[in-house]
């Protein structure tokens, strides 16, 4: 865990505060939503927090995504090679093939529009384009998806798509103050541990 802690305040440039900011946020986020565990979302971040750096995206913000994941019922494993192919997809605007700049044209956006917001602030950028995908009607989602993210990973995008009241939740929950959430988390279990010895007595 320590190796993994390392790697992801590496990535995200995070200094120790910042890091048990992260960590806050991750309890709060666990303590919200439904399905979400805080173990099982730092396992998405140490995966995908190289490819969200080179997004741009905040730690917060990419933690917002991968709890919104867990959230809908996908697995960490999958979670996670979801998100990083839609942060190299991003990241990468300009390598993508035809079908995925006209996908983009079909949600009212073009390459240099989504580069530019990106650029300019990757967590609201991200948002837009999951906001602009949300708009489309829901017989085309699938096919836009798909050309965009290939088969394999259009479900697993789509379903932040179709729960976009989780995604906004996660994005709000990252706003609040959290902090104190991993002390309480402690404590609590503090607490479990206690009672359970007291009824052994």
């Amino acid at each position: 865990a320590g190796d993994a802690a390392a790697y992801i305040m590496n990535n995200f440039k995070l200094s120790t505060k910042e890091l048990e900011k992260l960590g806050n946020q991750m309890n709060f986020l666990d303590d919200k939503m439904s399905m979400v565990k805080s173990s099982e979302l730092f396992r998405i971040l140490n995966r995908t927090s190289s490819n969200a750096n080179i997004l741009g995206l905040s730690a917060d913000s990419a933690a917002a995504l991968g709890a919104s994941m867990l959230s809908v019922g996908k697995a960490p494993e999958v979670a996670s090679t979801a998100l990083n192919s839609m942060y190299n997809a991003l990241a990468n605007l300009d390598g993508q093939d035809k079908k995925f700049h006209e996908a983009l044209n079909q949600i009212g956006m073009d390459a240099n529009y989504l580069k530019i917001a990106l650029k300019e602030n990757a967590n609201d950028g991200i948002k837009v384009f999951l906001d602009a995908l949300s708009r489309v009607d829901k017989d085309k989602q699938m096919g836009i998806l798909t050309d965009m993210f290939g088969k394999q990973f259009s479900d697993d995008i789509g379903s932040l798509i179709t729960n976009k009241d989780i995604l906004d939740s996660a994005f709000g929950l990252i706003k609040q103050d959290s902090s104190g959430s991993l002390d309480e988390a402690m404590e609590l279990k503090l607490k479990t541990t206690k009672s359970s010895f007291e009824r052994l007595k």
